[in-house]
């Protein structure tokens, strides 16, 4: 099967843009049997020949709207929501709008905002979005919600730093206190008295001096009970003097 024709969806993002691919016939009985499943029930769909990445397809002439019940649907709590908000903003643009008029504008921008393709195990449908977890990142709560969580990491990194910092400070304030002490036991940067022996002002003591070293000059080969004798080169200095 050749698949030279696709199946186009305006009023969605680019990636849900194309629902279908295959030839002619496929793509229009792709259009006939899910248009019920969508809003717009098959308006805005069109079926185009070539490829879907060409510079230029060529659409086709086939349309087709599903005629039935249409019910109307319920606004979810987001859209209704959303609703306000775009009336208040039409108000204070245009006070003189007609209020059925601004409603059905705001009611229909809603809707956009707030829904989009979802593609199921049973075919395409038009599911909210806040059903997927998608509300948060198109509405304004969602992005002052992505504010508030991107700052409270901020602070708590700048509350990390904080305390690393005074813990650093209270390290080094306890290590100078231990030195201090260690200083203080030993005796080191004490001022010294005026008349003390490191001024000058006492004398020292006289065996505070020098030690001399004394020295066995006699020879210790000689028998116990004989006179000692000098060694010969001590008894040399001895006989120069």
């Amino acid at each position: 099967m050749k698949k030279d024709h696709f199946v186009y969806q305006s009023g969605v993002a680019n990636t849900k843009a194309i629902v279908h691919r295959g030839t002619e016939k496929s793509s229009q009985d792709y259009i006939k049997q899910n248009a019920k499943h969508f809003d717009h029930k098959g308006k805005n769909f069109s079926v185009y020949k070539g490829k879907s990445n060409d510079a230029s397809p060529k659409k086709t002439d086939f349309k087709h709207t599903h005629e039935g019940v249409v019910m109307a649907k319920t606004l979810t709590p987001a859209e209704k929501k959303k609703r306000e908000e775009i009336a208040k903003a039409m108000e204070r643009d245009n006070p003189g709008m007609d209020m059925s008029k601004k409603m059905a504008i705001a009611t229909a921008t809603a809707k956009r905002t707030t829904e989009g393709l979802f593609f199921g195990k049973k075919g395409p449908a038009v599911v909210s979005r806040l059903a997927r977890g998608v509300a948060s990142r198109v509405t304004t709560k969602g992005r002052l919600d992505r504010a508030k969580k991107k700052q409270g990491k901020l602070d708590n990194k700048i509350n990390l730093i904080k305390t690393r910092n005074s813990n650093i400070a209270k390290k080094a304030e306890l290590r100078k206190l231990r030195v201090n002490k260690i200083k203080k036991a030993v005796g080191i940067g004490e001022e010294v008295p005026g008349n003390a022996v490191g001024q000058g002002g006492v004398d020292m003591a006289p065996n505070a001096g020098p030690r001399i070293k004394s020295i066995n000059v006699t020879d210790r080969r000689r028998r116990k009970d004989k006179q000692p004798v000098m060694l010969k080169r001590f008894r040399k200095h001895m006989n120069d003097a």
